[in-house]
Parts: structure tokens; sequence; C-alpha cells
């Protein structure tokens, strides 16, 4: 696209803005033709190896990772769909050159995906929250068809937007035939930006403030009971909820232990694994922030003054940023736990048993 009308990717969608340069990465073209083809690739197995490690390992097999699993399942999709069209528009100068209803689709499907991305990390933060500030009651509601039914609600919620997108606004600009262009106003990108990113992130902050808070509470009161307390296992022996399940539920990041109780009919909810694991949980809602508020920053000040001038090249790299995202939570999971990286590398080496 050439002269001072170029259309620009937003939200994984595109928004028509002016800036004085050519949509030609020249250089970068062979830096993102070499690049991105690697992290989609990437993004791709990592994620796909979370969903397989939750399935196929016992240990992991527990109702929290369901959690886990929908939150790889939206990065997979971004990875498996919405990354490798932008790699072909992208390298292909901003050119679609595909039909018309599959840019509209895509546009829905990364509105759907970015959404369920941010508010599955939202409902672990809740998660994390009740099973470390009210470990006896939550850890008799942690069934199942609760953490079911809130990851429904959580891609129903997702749906709200990505469906008006693909029936109402569309990702096909007839004005600008040759690439895929969400048709926005700024009332879209205010109330979309705010319910897929705003909203959710205040709600995350707040929580992880009131663990932080909660988390500092059981250590004075600890310290209080018994100042000489070290041991973690005497921690976990007072600290830890027990009612009749079956099973032992005593992490999401953290490290499987066996329940110290010694009826086999008891869950456990552990206070001190518990914050270990909101410690993960907290980084990566950090890494997700900073992958993504760029992108909504620019966003938004696109739907607010259309004329303002930001480069082509920053709009991809802060697109891309984003996206990012959907490739270091499975990294994250490796590195911090256990488990996974065990589960992880048994898949790779073939070594499932």
């Amino acid at each position: 696209m050439e002269g001072d009308s170029v259309t620009s990717e937003m939200f994984t969608a595109t928004i028509s803005i002016t800036v004085n340069e050519p949509f030609t990465l020249r250089a970068g073209s062979i830096i993102a033709l070499i690049l991105l083809p690697i992290l989609t690739l990437c993004g791709l197995l990592g994620n796909l190896l979370v969903v397989i490690s939750v399935f196929k390992f016992k240990q992991l097999r527990i109702v929290p990772n369901f959690f886990i699993v929908s939150l790889a399942v939206a990065d997979l999709l971004v990875c498996m769909v919405v990354m490798p069209l932008a790699l072909y528009q992208d390298i292909n100068n901003g050119n679609w050159g595909l039909p018309p209803w599959l840019c509209d689709v895509w546009v829905s499907l990364d509105v759907l995906m970015s959404t369920a991305s941010i508010w599955n990390l939202c409902v672990i933060s809740l998660d994390r929250f009740l099973a470390i500030t009210r470990p006896h009651q939550y850890a008799r509601r942690r069934t199942a068809f609760t953490v079911l039914f809130a990851v429904l609600t959580t891609w129903l919620l997702a749906a709200f937007l990505s469906i008006p997108t693909l029936l109402f606004v569309g990702g096909h600009d007839p004005t600008q035939t040759s690439t895929c262009v969400i048709n926005v106003t700024p009332t879209f990108v205010i109330i979309s930006s705010c319910v897929a990113f705003y909203i959710p992130c205040a709600i995350v902050l707040v929580l992880y403030w009131r663990i932080l808070v909660a988390a500092r509470r059981h250590v004075l009161h600890r310290r209080r009971v018994d100042p000489g307390i070290g041991s973690t296992s005497r921690e976990d022996a007072t600290a830890s909820t027990a009612i009749d399940d079956g099973t032992t539920n005593d992490q999401r990041f953290g490290e499987n232990q066996p329940a110290e109780n010694t009826n086999p009919q008891r869950k456990i909810i552990s206070v001190t694994r518990e914050r270990k694991a909101a410690l993960v949980l907290a980084i990566v809602v950090g890494i997700f922030i900073c992958c993504w508020l760029p992108f909504f920053l620019v966003f938004v000040s696109l739907g607010i003054c259309p004329q303002c001038h930001i480069s082509i090249t920053a709009i991809v790299i802060v697109t891309w940023l984003g996206w990012c995202n959907s490739i270091l939570n499975p990294i994250i999971y490796t590195i911090f736990n256990k488990e996974f990286r065990t589960a992880f590398r048994k898949i790779m080496t073939c070594t499932m048993k």
C-alpha cells in the first residue's frame, strides 16, 4: 500500500490511519519471514504440550488445571488461526488477497481469543484469591462443575464481543478492498478495549493486591502463634483445610506433594503452596499486561484520534507483542513448575509412562 492512507492491523483486525510512510517492511519483511514463523510454531508446540500434559498425566489432571487448559486452548487458537493469517498479510505488504468472509471470521476469532485469554487469567486470579483467603469454604466448592461453569462463562463473555464484531462490524472495508480492515467507531474501540482488557486487568490487580494483604496477614499470624515456625510441613499441616473428596488438590502451579492427613478420603488446600502458586500466576499476569498494554494504548488512541500520526511499524510491533503472550505462558509453566517440566520432557522424548 502506498500514499498517505495506510491501513494497519488492530486487535488482530485493522483500522485506517493516516501515516507518512508506505506499508513496505523491506528489510523488516525478511526478518518477519524468518522470525515470525518460528514464534508461531513455538506457540503451537508449547500450548499443545500444556493441553496434552494435563489430560495425559494424572498428577496434572486436577480440577483447577481446567483453567490452565482453557487458557492454553485460547492461546493455541491464536497461534493456529490468528498469527498465520496475520503473517501472510504482513509479508504480503498489507494485501489480504483472500475472500472477504474469511477476513470477517479472522477478525472475530482474534477478538474472541484475545478476550478469552485475559478473562481466563482473571478467573484464575479469582481462583487463587479464594483458595488463599477462604481455604475452608472454597475447598468444598472447587469442584469440576463450578470450574467448568466459570470456564464456560469466560468464553461466553468473549463471544459477547466477537459475535457482534462478525455480524455488525466486520473485517472487510469496501474502500480498501486489498486489505483486511476492521470497521470500527470510537465507541466500539473504547467499549471493546474496556471489556477485553482494562476491566479484567483492574480486577486482576485488585485481586492480587488482596492476595498480598492476605498472605502478609497469614505470615504475621503464624509468627505470633509460633515465632519459631519454619518448617513447610508444619505450616502446611496447620494452614490447610481438608474435606471428603478422595483426591489431593494442593497445586495450580505449585509442586505436587502427598497429603499429610492419614485419611485417604481427604482433599487439602495448602495455604503455603497456594501462595507460591499465586506468585507464579502474578508473573503470568504481569507478562500479559506488559505484552498487551502497548497495543491497547495504541488501539484506544487511534479510536479517539484516527488522524493521529502513528508509525505502521509501531502498529505491527505492538500487535505481534500482544500475540507473543500466547507463546510465553507455556514457557512460564516449564520454568516454574516441576510437574509440567517433567510432563513436557516425557512427551517430547516419547517416554510417557
